[in-house]
């Protein structure tokens, strides 16, 4: 049980998002959002800066690229 707590604490603490890249496919740019890293309480925000960086890329014509 201790070591879930420290588990879920670290997590929490460390706020951060993985990095998320996209490619034009007619110019073959690649742009990367994230990853954003905040202390504290910050996994939302984080969570919700990335996906306005990529919706905001594919609005541009960016897709996704596979991990």
């Amino acid at each position: 049980m201790r070591y879930l707590i420290i588990l879920v604490a670290v997590g929490v603490l460390a706020g951060c998002t993985h990095t998320t890249y996209l490619k034009h496919p007619d110019t073959g740019e690649t742009v990367q959002c994230g990853p954003y890293r905040t202390g504290g309480l910050g996994a939302d925000a984080n969570t919700a800066r990335e996906i306005k960086c990529v919706s905001d890329f594919q609005r541009m014509g960016y897709v996704r690229q596979s991990d």
